[in-house]
């Protein structure tokens, strides 16, 4: 990831690699959720991505192979990375 922004190295940050975590029927609705992981951003190399998650309360460091990340949102003003992807109902044409 040549271009990658080094200012977002050391921040807690929301990866999206573009799957579904999990499909939800509710009220014959089908509410898909982000497949997103959550972390602060260590390094990243030109195929690797290294992330410390807090799982339980202990450091869990995960590997990401940079060519499934399809989005990386730095987690500031309490907007995460669902407002960014909106369901196909509540788009508009603007």
């Amino acid at each position: 990831m040549s271009d990658f922004p080094e200012q977002l190295i050391g921040k807690k940050v929301e990866i999206y690699q573009g799957d579904t975590h999990e499909s939800l029927l509710k009220a014959d609705k089908d509410i898909e959720r982000k497949s997103v992981l959550c972390g602060i951003l260590d390094d990243v190399s030109e195929d690797w991505i290294t992330l410390t998650c807090d799982v339980k309360g202990h450091p869990v460091v995960v590997y990401i192979h940079t060519w499934t990340v399809c989005a990386i949102l730095e987690i500031q003003y309490g907007i995460c990375i669902n407002n960014i992807y909106k369901p196909a109902e509540r788009k508009r044409d603007d």
